[in-house]
C-alpha cells in the first residue's frame, strides 16, 4: 500500500511546504529540469527524482516506517543517499 500523498491545495498546515510537496510541485512544473548532478552518473531531472523518491517511500511505508519512527542511514555520500534521505522525509511527513 503506497503512503498517502497530500497536495499543497489539500494541506493548509505546517506540512503544506513539506519536502514531498515541494519536490512534487517542481516535478510537475519543470519535469525535465536537472535536479541532481554527479560526477559518476547521469544527472536526474525533477520528475525522475520524484519518481525514485516516491517508489522508495512506498517501500519504506510497506516495511512499516511511519512518522516519528527512528531510522539510521549509514551510506556513502552518493546521489542515492540523497534520494533515500528525501524518501524518508516523504514518509515522515
Amino acid at each position: 500500500k503506497p503512503h498517502k500523498t497530500v497536495t499543497m491545495e489539500q494541506e493548509k498546515g505546517p506540512h503544506a511546504l513539506s519536502v514531498e510537496n515541494l519536490l512534487k510541485a517542481q516535478a510537475e512544473s519543470q519535469p525535465d529540469k536537472s535536479f541532481l548532478f554527479s560526477r559518476n552518473c547521469e544527472s536526474l531531472t525533477y520528475a525522475q527524482a520524484y519518481e525514485h523518491c516516491q517508489k522508495a517511500a512506498d517501500v519504506l511505508y510497506s516495511l512499516g516506517i511511519r512518522a516519528n519512527d527512528r531510522v539510521a542511514m549509514i551510506m556513502p555520500t552518493t546521489p542515492e543517499t540523497k534520494l533515500a534521505f528525501l524518501a524518508l522525509t516523504m514518509v515522515a511527513t
